[in-house]
Order: structure tokens, then C-alpha cells, then sequence
């Protein structure tokens, strides 16, 4: 049998009732949950450890089934009947007179032995017989453990109910477990109340399944789904092991049959629905097409339900847990969306064509608008129909900005409609496959939206250039967007040499996204020579869009070719723009509003940075657009990363991350891995972790050397240092960077470069390269004064300690410090006091390196950050003679953060994780995280070893 996933506290306690019966004790387990949640998969497992070990065992299991509801005793027949025949079998006399005149009705074993009795008579009383069956248990169990395993009782038959009520308000049988599983939901009710008085008494232990956590969801489908898909498939299943295969199955569309129905959820279904009256299934069915949820009404008009005999469907469907009500008395939800694909998909494809024609009708009788209407117009409207397409394409405009996706499957659809008849024909599906184009670009789908825009331009005639212009931008910036920088460009050429020279807005439209194109893939001075021609072109009465697009995209490639004058003036203008359009404009140039943040933050201007990023972050989440949300996300990634905000540093790669990936960009993919590594890098000081994701950046970033490939090759080698072996990955940099004097870096980042690489040559001994690398770094410094100075006065610090020259090094390191304080880089200014810290007391100055120290753990403690602390512990360590160099009580949980000290705190008293989640109104898959961070903080190899460590006062007092 397959390891079960996820059910690890639910295994032990099954193990320890097991060895309770051993030791002659009886015990009563009820197993409880949604279905799906893998019941049925534990009580299995159950029967296959109960079968297991030194002890001899007696299983006895059977599964209640709706339809022996009409049997009575019939699970306890299926359950108990070879049982007793082999114990006939071996005593003859097992009962006296009496119990067999009562039991044989009930156990064929007895009616085959004796030959007597009647099946299907049941004389006596009822009280009796379940004292004779209890007492027969009782027998059974004497000589051996007994586990008895009864699947989906909430189906059991009203006699099997009685005597499991009888059996679980008495005392509990020596050496018997009864494990019951069970939808509390559909549970008779009696029944459900012996149980709950039971519990109360002790005398039966619940077990109640919750969710899969993310982990354990990734564990399951393991190796099938890969990460990147991994969350909306969790999302979508909400943690029913059942649900998150179906899902699975669904997103993959292998082993899902021609109909649509998922083969678990068929015969989930199929186990279901025979059961249902011919009204209630009309409903369902109803339902389904109206969508999830569904208004009663509306789906008891459609199935042609009045009055009580609507109310009668719904209350069986209500009882089978098929739909469940929600907080308004008249709608209805089905218990998972992924049943009601089911029902729809098992319908027939006939009686759901009538039922979408009878919701349009009642709908428009309703005065329902076209987004009510449209969803069933699209399933039922035929190739020609004009007025079907007029519907969908009417709707699609009302949920553009709400609902991308929807209005792309609907555009789609209304595209397929037209017939291919002519001029103007033709015209409508070029709009059509605009539109459609631009809603799949909002919703995230760059390769699919791109396809369609080529399809688009093959349509448009060569001298419609205003119409052919716009969309050969906007393919070319889905291109760029997703690393196909070669593509993009050869496209915008071929229209620019189609243009004349009397066309100068349409020219700087082209020249904008040329220059765009190349300031990503790293060839600025043409960047920046275009966007030059291109503002020169704008004139005053150009359209303010426009405007904002080229001076923008000025900024951007003028800071990253050292103009910062001119940048700034750029810059300050296309701000006023953008502060005067309304969203729709606005929204057209998300791709050089981000630009513009990320010109703010290369000047230096990062509170700006972070309100432009902010601004458009906000303008494109409302009005749809999500293809460029993740490079704004990562200007505001990169604001909170300069100010020691590590925690939003890395909260915001997280959304930037998740985005990428469904937005099939493997260049916003890399950049957010590569900013999520550096985050986490600062935050836990673990190579291993921040490595991963460098490296899983890079691989991202594949062949392509642009913004992407350079950002995800720096991290790579700041995580190889903490190694030693940073060579490999300091080539992959330098080519990435376009050779070894960076020109395919912005230059307001080449100091920076720089001064890694001298860390790089001086971690492989190379003292002769990191002076090479030290003098670049001291250049580059003079093209910007954003961070540029200390940057290289840093470099040169760490070849004077190389050298031997503490003093030199010391100054040069504090001046670094000094001036990234002055800028508010946190952490680079603790990096830098602590390479000062080291070389003053490796020079035998202890008193000058404490203050140091103390600044360092500061910073530590106020940006969270592990990696600052251990440097400063081991600067403390080289000071001898003082209380820095010699701490008298260390606190052990010094490493965690304020939540992680709680969380750990909580842990040295035994508390479970969700028991931490309870306390903190937490989800419990951020209790996992957090205990997986301390334990590997505290470098201890299990949660027993936290309580272990001595506890300081106050730790969970803030």
C-alpha cells in the first residue's frame, strides 16, 4: 500500500488505540470529514497495520452503501458473518438457545448451520437483540483483539444504526476497537446524537480530517505537478486529497474522458446520483447550468419546479451534501465547484442545449443584462449568429477590467461565431481579435495573446498603418515582456521601414518600444539613442499617453547610460503626466510606468520609486492587467529590500513569483526568484535555501542574456560566496553582463557588480583581478551617487584588509557604512560596519570594534535579518576582554524574528501546530513555516530540542 500523505497525527492515534486493545482495553474511533478527505484511505490503512506486528488480530470490516438502507443489520452481516461461522466452526455451543433463536434472522452463518429460521423474521425485542449481538462481540473478542472497520455509516440501515447507538452508550468491550467512519453532514440523526453524547462521556475519541497543508498536497502529486503550478491547484482543491488530483487532472487535461467528468468524481457521483428522485436530478442538473452558486428559484423555474415539489429536490440534494446553503435563504452552493463540473459534464449534451435556451429566455423575461445571458448564449449559439456575437462581445467589454479571463472566453467565442463573408466581416474580426488579444494580455496569457495579434496583423492592409502600429507595439511588448527580445525588434523594424517620414507619432510609438526592447535585453546605448529620436518626434499636441510612454521610457534608458540629468528631468514630467490621465490611458502604458519606478530608483529617488510602483501596481490590479504587474512589484520588492524591510521584500517576490508563472513569462519568473533569493539569503542566513532559488532563477532565465539572465546570475554568485567556490558562476555573470567591463548593466549598478566581483577574485585568491575589479568599481562610481561611492570605497576596504592594512580598510569600510546609512540602505550599511568591525579587532582595536558590533545587531533586529546577526557574532567573537567578545547569558532564540520567538516559545510547552494556529489566529501552514525556520535557525534537528533550550523572559510578550 502507498505511504498515506498527511495523516501523520491521525496514524499515531489509530496506533495507540491498537495497542490499548492489546493490552486488553476496548476503545471507539469515530473517523469524520468532507468527502474526499481520504476516510475510507485511513480505515484501510487501519486494516493493513491491525494485520500487522507480533499481536494476532481479528479485523472484521465492511462499507454501509446507500442502497442497504432497505437490508437491515446489512453492514453488520457483511461485517460480522465469516467471523462467526469460523467460530461456530471451532465451538460449537459459542450460543446458548436463546441468542441463536434472536441472531439467526440476522447472521446467515447461523441460518446455514442450522438450517432453521426464517431470513427475513425478526421475532423478539430490539433491546434484546443488540444485547445478544454486544455480547457476541464480546465473545468474538475474548480470545483475540478485534478491530471492527465500518465505512460510511452515515449510510447505514436504521437496525445498524440502533445497535451501533446500543453499543457506543455502554461500556466499552475488553480487547475491541470499533473504528466508524462517517460524513457528519448525511448522519442519521439519532445515531449522530449517541455519538456526540458519547464523546462527551470520553468513551469515543473523533477524528476529524482536516485539509491537506500545502506540503502535504505537494507531497501527494509529487513528482507530477511541478511548483510553479502548484498553488492554484491547491487553491482550487481547497486541501481534499480527492478534489486535488481531480484538479490536477483537469489542469493537465490527460485521463480526463471526452465528457469532461473526472474518472473519481464519476463514480463519486455515479455511487450518488441513481439515488436521487427524477426531481431532484432535474434540479441539480438545473443548477449546474445556472453556475455556482445558484438562486433556488431561478434553478427550480429552469427544471420545471414549483412549490413543494422544488423544496422536496432540494432537501434530498441537501441531505446527500451534493449542495449546501449559504448566508442568503434563496442561493445555493454545491459542496465543491468541481461537482458541479461533474453533473454538468454527465448530462446529456441534448437536455443541457434546452435547459441554456429556457435560461436565456427566463433571463431576458427577467430584464437580465448580457453578462447573465452571455454565459449561455456561448454554449447554445450556431457559426452566423450575428446577434449571438453583438451578446458576447457586449458582455465581454462590462467584465474586461473585472474579469479578463471570463471576457477572453467570451470574445473567443463570438470570434468562432462570425461567418467569413466579406469587407466588413473581416473589419469585426480584426476588432474581435483586438479585443480578444487585450483580454488575454490582462488576464496574464502573453504567448496566447501574442499568437492572437499576429493572427490579428495578418488581417490588417499594409496602409492602415495607425491600426497596424498599434498592434505591432503591443506584440512586440508581449514578446518582450516574455524574453523574445529578437522577435520583437525584427517585427518593429519592419514596420518602421514601412513608415514615412511624415508620420512622426506613429515613428516614435515604434522607436519607444525599440528602445524599450533594448534597455531589458542589455544593449543601452541604443536604448537610449532611440528613445531620444523618439521624444524628438513627440510634439506638445501628441496625445498625453504617448507622451508619458517616451519620456518614461527617456528616463529609464538615460539612468541606465549615466544621463542622470537627463533622467531626472524625464522623469519629473512623465510623473505629472501620469498624475493627470485617467485609468483607461494609463493603463494602456503599464509596461513604461514601470519603467518610470525603476528610473526613480536608480536615481536614488526611492520613496518616489515606491509611489509610482504603488500607483500602477494599484491602476492595473483595477483595471485588470496583470502581464505587467510583476515588474512593478519587483520595483516595490526592491524599495522594501533597501530599506531592511526584508519580510515585504520577500511577501512581495512571493506575488510577483505567483504571477509569472501564470503568466507564462520566464523572465519575471527569474527576476522574482533572483528577488526572493536575496530576500531569504538576508532573512534566514541559509545558503541552501537562497541557492535553490538562484539557481532555479537562472535555469528561468534560460538562454537569454537580458535583465532576467543578469539579475538571477548576481545572486547566483553572492550565494556561491558563502561557499567558496564562486568561479563558475562569476563567468555565467560576466556573460550575462555582456564582458567584463558590465556594459549591459544600467550604470548606476556596475559599482555594485563590481564590488562582488572583487569579493569573488578575493575569495579564489586572486589579489591581482579584485584590484582590476576594485579601480572598475572606483569608475564606474563617478557616473551615479547612488550607492556608487561606498560601493567602491567598500572594494577598495576589502583589499586593503587583504593586504594587511586594517587601518586603511577599517576607514574606507566605516566611510561605506557611513554613506549607505545616509541613503538608507540598512542592510549594506551592517555589511559594511561588519567587514570594519572584523579588521578593528583583527588589528587589535576591540574598544572601536564594539560600537560597531552594536550597530550591527541593531540593524540585525530591526530588518529581521540572520545573516547581519551572525556577522556580528563573529565579529564579536574576535574581540577578547570585553562583554561583546565575551556575552555572559547568550539567548538562544536571538536568531528569530518577534512572530518566530512566539512560535518557538509555544513550541517548548509541546503545543501541536495547530494548536500554535489556534492560539495565534494563524493558518497552520504558516505555523509549518515558522517552525521550519527556527528549527533550521537554531540549527536544532527536531521540535523536542526546542524545549530544551532556556526560554528567556519575555519572549512571547510582544
Amino acid at each position: 500500500m502507498a505511504p498515506l500523505v498527511g495523516r501523520c497525527e491521525e496514524i499515531l492515534r489509530l496506533r495507540h488505540a491498537l495497542a490499548i486493545v492489546d493490552k486488553g482495553g476496548g476503545v471507539a474511533i469515530a473517523i469524520t470529514g468532507e468527502p474526499g478527505m481520504g476516510k475510507s484511505r485511513l480505515l484501510d490503512h487501519l486494516a493493513s497495520i491491525a494485520g500487522e506486528g507480533p499481536v494476532a488480530r481479528t479485523v472484521l470490516s465492511a462499507q454501509a452503501a446507500e442502497f442497504g438502507r432497505t437490508e437491515p443489520f446489512g453492514v453488520l452481516i457483511e461485517a460480522l458473518d465469516d467471523a462467526v461461522e469460523s467460530a461456530l466452526a471451532a465451538d460449537p455451543g459459542l450460543l446458548d438457545g436463546h441468542a441463536r433463536k434472536l441472531l439467526t434472522p440476522i447472521l446467515p452463518a447461523l441460518l446455514r448451520r442450522d438450517g432453521i429460521g426464517d431470513r427475513h423474521s425478526y421475532p423478539g425485542d430490539r433491546a434484546r437483540r443488540c444485547h445478544e449481538l454486544r455480547r457476541l462481540l464480546r465473545t468474538l473478542a475474548a480470545g483475540r483483539p478485534v478491530v471492527l472497520i465500518l465505512d460510511d455509516v452515515h449510510w447505514v440501515d436504521r437496525s445498524s444504526a440502533e445497535f451501533l447507538g446500543h453499543l457506543l452508550r455502554h461500556p466499552a468491550i475488553p480487547r475491541l476497537l470499533i473504528a466508524l467512519a462517517y460524513r457528519p453532514v448525511q448522519m442519521p440523526a439519532l445515531l449522530a446524537q449517541d455519538i456526540e453524547r458519547t464523546e462527551r462521556t470520553s468513551r469515543l475519541e473523533v477524528i476529524e480530517l482536516p485539509p491537506l497543508t500545502i506540503r502535504e498536497a505537494a507531497e501527494l502529486l509529487t513528482p507530477v505537478v511541478p511548483s510553479s503550478r502548484l498553488n492554484a491547484v491547491y487553491a482550487a482543491s481547497e486541501g481534499n486529497p480527492l478534489y486535488l488530483k481531480a484538479v490536477w487532472r483537469r489542469h493537465t487535461e490527460r485521463s480526463v474522458p471526452s465528457d469532461g467528468a473526472d474518472p473519481a468524481l464519476r463514480v463519486l457521483l455515479n455511487a450518488e446520483l441513481p439515488a436521487i428522485s427524477t426531481a431532484g436530478l432535474h434540479l441539480l442538473r438545473a443548477a449546474a447550468v445556472l453556475g455556482d452558486p445558484f438562486d433556488l428559484l431561478h434553478a427550480a423555474a429552469l427544471a420545471g419546479l414549483t412549490g413543494r415539489a422544488a423544496d422536496i429536490a432540494l432537501e434530498g440534494l441537501v441531505e446527500r451534501d451534493l449542495v449546501r446553503p449559504t448566508s442568503s435563504v434563496r442561493v445555493f452552493r454545491f459542496r465543491h465547484t468541481l461537482i458541479r463540473d461533474a453533473v454538468y459534464a454527465l448530462t446529456e449534451r441534448g437536455w443541457l442545449v434546452a435547459a441554456h435556451r429556457r435560461a436565456i429566455e427566463q433571463l431576458r423575461g427577467r430584464g437580465a443584462g448580457v453578462v447573465d445571458i452571455a454565459r449561455h448564449v456561448a454554449q447554445v449559439a450556431e457559426h452566423g449568429d450575428m446577434e449571438a456575437v453583438t451578446i458576447l462581445e457586449e458582455a465581454a467589454h462590462a467584465l474586461l477590467t473585472q474579469a479578463p479571463a471570463t471576457a477572453a472566453g467570451w470574445l473567443a467565442d463570438a470570434e468562432r461565431l462570425l461567418p467569413h463573408n466579406g469587407i466588413e466581416t473581416d473589419l469585426r474580426r480584426i476588432r474581435l481579435l483586438g479585443e480578444l488579444a487585450d483580454a488575454l494580455l490582462r488576464s496574464g496569457k502573453l504567448i496566447d495573446g501574442n499568437r492572437r495579434l499576429r493572427d490579428l496583423l495578418k488581417l490588417v492592409p499594409p496602409d492602415h498603418h495607425e491600426i497596424r502600429v498599434r498592434y505591432v507595439c503591443e506584440s512586440a511588448e508581449s514578446d518582450q515582456l516574455t524574453g523574445r527580445f529578437d522577435r520583437a525588434e525584427t517585427l518593429v523594424r519592419a514596420q518602421l521601414r514601412e513608415l514615412s517620414q511624415d508620420r512622426p507619432q506613429e515613428r516614435a510609438t515604434l522607436l519607444v518600444a525599440l528602445a524599450t526592447g533594448g534597455f531589458l535585453r542589455g544593449a543601452l546605448a541604443d536604448a537610449l539613442s532611440h528613445a531620444r529620436q523618439a521624444n524628438a518626434l513627440i510634439t506638445g499636441d501628441a496625445a498625453p499617453d504617448r507622451r508619458l510612454a517616451a519620456l518614461s521610457t527617456l528616463a529609464i534608458t538615460a539612468v541606465a547610460g549615466g544621463e542622470v540629468l537627463v533622467a531626472a528631468e524625464a522623469s519629473a514630467q512623465a510623473a505629472t503626466l501620469f498624475n493627470s490621465l485617467d485609468d483607461e490611458p494609463a493603463a494602456n502604458q503599464l509596461v513604461h510606468l514601470a519603467g518610470l519606478a525603476w528610473a526613480d530608483y536608480y536615481l536614488g529617488w526611492h520613496d518616489q520609486a515606491l509611489r509610482v510602483a504603488r500607483q500602477a501596481t494599484q491602476l492595473a490590479q483595477r483595471t485588470g492587467h496583470l502581464s505587467t504587474l510583476p515588474l512593478l512589484l519587483l520595483c516595490v520588492n526592491r524599495a522594501h529590500l533597501h530599506a531592511g524591510r526584508l519580510r515585504q521584500a520577500l511577501d512581495v517576490a512571493g506575488q510577483a513569483e505567483e504571477i509569472a508563472r501564470s503568466n507564462e513569462s520566464d523572465d519575471h519568473l527569474s527576476m522574482a526568484l533572483a528577488a526572493k533569493a536575496e530576500a531569504v539569503l538576508w532573512l534566514d542566513g541559509s545558503t541552501a535555501p537562497a541557492t535553490r532559488l538562484a539557481v532555479e532563477a537562472l535555469a528561468a532565465a534560460g538562454w537569454r542574456t537580458g535583465l532576467a539572465g543578469r539579475k538571477a546570475a548576481f545572486v547566483l554568485v553572492e550565494t556561491a560566496l558563502t561557499t567558496g567556490s564562486p568561479q563558475h558562476s562569476v563567468r555565467q555573470l560576466l556573460s550575462a553582463g555582456g564582458g567584463p567591463a558590465l556594459p549591459a548593466w544600467p550604470h548606476t549598478c556596475r559599482p555594485k557588480v563590481f564590488e562582488l566581483l572583487t569579493r569573488a577574485a578575493l575569495a579564489s585568491g586572486d589579489l591581482d583581478q579584485a584590484e582590476r575589479w576594485a579601480a572598475n568599481a572606483e569608475r564606474a562610481a563617478t557616473h551615479t551617487e547612488f550607492g556608487g561611492p561606498s560601493y567602491a570605497r567598500l572594494a577598495r576596504a576589502r583589499l586593503f584588509m587583504a593586504h594587511g592594512d586594517p587601518k586603511m580598510a577599517a576607514g574606507l569600510a566605516l566611510t561605506a557604512a557611513d554613506g549607505f546609512g545616509n541613503e538608507g540602505f540598512l542592510i549594506e550599511e551592517g555589511r559594511s560596519r561588519a567587514v570594519a568591525a572584523y579588521v578593528l579587532a583583527q588589528a587589535g582595536a576591540g574598544r572601536d570594534a564594539v560600537p560597531q558590533i552594536r550597530k550591527i545587531m541593531r540593524i540585525a533586529r530591526d530588518c529581521e535579518s540572520t545573516r547581519l546577526a551572525v556577522m556580528a557574532e563573529h565579529a564579536t567573537v574576535t574581540v577578547p576582554g570585553t562583554n561583546a567578545g565575551q556575552p555572559t547569558h547568550r539567548d538562544p532564540y536571538a536568531p528569530l524574528s518577534r512572530r518566530e520567538r512566539e512560535v518557538a516559545a509555544l513550541l517548548a510547552t509541546g503545543m501541536t501546530n495547530r494548536e500554535i494556529a489556534n492560539r495565534l489566529d494563524v493558518t497552520i501552514r504558516t505555523v509549518d513555516a515558522h517552525v521550519s525556520r527556527i528549527l533550521r535557525k537554531l540549527g536544532v534537528p527536531s521540535r523536542a530540542a526546542v524545549v530544551g533550550l532556556q526560554l528567556p523572559e519575555g519572549t512571547t510578550s510582544g
